[in-house]
Parts: C-alpha cells; structure tokens; sequence
C-alpha cells in the first residue's frame, strides 16, 4: 500500500461527513506503520466501540493499484443477529478471535 498522510486518509471516506472525518480518531501507530507490509488498512475507533474503518487504495484502468485511496466507515449493528453473521470479506479472513457484525 502507498503511505498515506493523515489528511489523505481523512479526506478518503466517501459515507461520512466532514465533521466525522474530522473526529474520529487514526490508529494510536499510524505514525509508525510498515505500508509496505499492508493491502490495506483497518482499525477500530476507541472512542466509539461500535465504529470501524478501512482504507484501500483503488485500481486503476490496468487494475492495478492506483494513488487514490478509499475509506468506509463501519457501524456495528445494533441488534445481535440469531446466528454469527459475517460478510464474505470476514469469512475470507482467518482470525483467532469472533468477526463482529457491521451494518
């Protein structure tokens, strides 16, 4: 992954306002992050337990890895579901800890 400045990753969420790119709060590393070693990068908000978010980078028209970076922003839900609900990226990730549902 390209490094990537504070203000990049801010201005990178496309589902949250300006305010909340402005509040939430980078990883407590982000200084000190190895982006050669990442395809992405996720974390969750310590000030809010049930927020989350990724940034990836994009593709260009090659489909490769381009400059441009997109972040999302994920909100746990609310309700526990009767079973384990994960979404096909989760399942795809081998963690030793349970995948915690986002809406």
């Amino acid at each position: 992954m390209i490094p990537l400045t504070e203000k990049t990753v801010r201005a990178s969420f496309v589902n949250a306002s300006r305010r909340e790119a402005a509040d939430l709060t980078l990883p407590p590393d982000f200084a000190d992050l190895d982006w050669t070693d990442l395809e992405y990068l996720g974390w969750r908000d310590p000030r809010l337990a049930r927020r989350a978010y990724v940034v990836v980078p994009t593709l260009d028209a090659d489909g490769e890895p381009g400059p441009a970076v997109a972040g999302v922003v994920l909100r746990q839900a609310e309700a526990s579901p009767r079973q384990r609900a994960q979404c096909t990226w989760c399942q795809d990730v081998r963690l030793p800890a349970d995948v915690l549902f986002y809406g």
